[in-house]
């Protein structure tokens, strides 16, 4: 999503290599993070829920950072100041939207007895793998635009020609 934004294609093995160099602070940084909104969940609900809104953005900071744990925790925090209810609003919408469709869908192939088939179920846990990519690529848009904000001062201000920018971004990017 990081080179789409800047107008550049990846290709399929430096995507994977990416992946690959991030996945232990990702695995790490998630793995604990999980622990933290859980033990929100349990001690009232509304926690968790806070919780993962502020961490919504562990993702790509870990992965386009390179930051990992507490920092990456940080700096979640910090990026969703002030972007938390519309992160909660989308996060609502999409998992409003998707968990009644994939339970729906699930009901009406098992009483088909289609899901029997092992072809079809793998099929079936692609697509919804698919699906369910729209909220790791919305969490990313959400922190592209935090970061252009960030180093604007707002979004507007990088429009109208700021010269600040995000670290990652070079010269003949913002041209």
């Amino acid at each position: 999503m990081e080179e789409r934004q800047r107008g550049r294609t990846a290709g399929y093995s430096e995507a994977i290599s990416v992946g690959l160099r991030g996945w232990g602070r990702l695995f790490g940084a998630r793995f604990f993070t999980g622990f933290f909104i859980l033990l929100g969940l349990v001690a009232l609900i509304v926690p968790g829920i806070i919780l993962m809104v502020q961490y919504a953005l562990l993702d790509p900071i870990v992965v386009l950072e390179g930051r990992s744990g507490p920092e990456a925790r940080s700096r979640s925090k910090g990026l969703t100041q002030g972007r938390r209810w519309q992160i909660l609003v989308a996060g609502i919408l999409f998992y409003g939207t998707f968990l009644p469709f994939t339970i729906g869908l699930y009901a009406i192939l098992g009483g088909m007895e289609l899901i029997t088939n092992v072809a079809t179920a793998v099929a079936l846990d692609c697509i919804m793998n698919l699906i369910s990519a729209v909220i790791t690529i919305l969490m990313f848009l959400f922190y592209w635009e935090a970061i252009l904000s960030e180093k604007a001062g707002s979004t507007e201000e990088l429009i109208g020609g700021a010269s600040s920018s995000p670290r990652w971004l070079t010269p003949e990017d913002q041209r």
